[in-house]
C-alpha cells in the first residue's frame, strides 16, 4: 500500500490551495520564522518588530546589505534587542536586531528612492536618523 494512491487523492489533491500547488510541481518555501513580526512589550506598549532579515524582506535588499548599511553608518544601530547568549564555544553573541514594523515601513518609504549603486543623500539619512529618534521619544515612559 506503500506505493499506492488512492485513485481520488490523484484527482483531488487536497482542500488547502498549497496542496493544488504542489501537484501542479509547484514548490513552495515557508517563511522562516525570523522574518514574520513577533510582539514585545516596551514600557507597556506592545510592538509588531521583525529581525535584520525581515527588515531586509520589507526594504527588498539583502540582509548583508542592511548590514553593511549600519556598518557605514547610513542606518543607526537598531533600537532594540534580544537578549545576549553564549555559544557552545562560550563566546558571546550580541542579541539579534529588532526592529518594529512601522519603522521598517517608514524606511521602506525613505528607501524605494534609493536606486541601487546610488549613495544615500544626506536628507535622507537624516530622514533615516529622524525616524530612529522618534520611535525611542514615543516609547518613553
Amino acid at each position: 500500500m506503500k506505493g499506492k494512491q488512492p485513485k481520488n487523492r490523484k484527482q483531488n489533491p487536497g482542500k488547502r490551495p498549497h496542496n493544488k500547488l504542489r501537484a501542479l510541481g509547484v514548490k513552495i518555501k515557508p517563511v522562516p520564522q525570523d522574518r514574520l513580526p513577533r510582539n514585545i512589550k516596551v514600557n507597556g506598549v506592545v510592538l509588531s518588530v521583525v529581525t535584520i532579515s525581515g527588515l531586509a524582506r520589507i526594504l527588498g535588499r539583502s540582509t548583508i546589505t542592511v548590514r553593511k548599511f549600519e556598518a557605514r553608518g547610513i542606518l543607526p544601530h537598531a533600537n532594540f534587542r534580544t537578549e545576549p547568549f553564549k555559544l557552545k564555544n562560550e563566546k558571546q553573541r550580541e542579541g539579534e536586531r529588532l526592529y518594529s514594523v512601522e519603522l521598517a515601513n517608514r524606511l521602506k518609504d525613505i528607501f524605494s528612492t534609493v536606486t541601487q549603486g546610488v549613495k544615500v543623500s544626506a536628507e535622507q539619512q537624516q530622514e533615516i536618523f529622524k525616524a530612529f529618534q522618534e520611535e525611542l521619544k514615543r516609547l518613553q515612559p
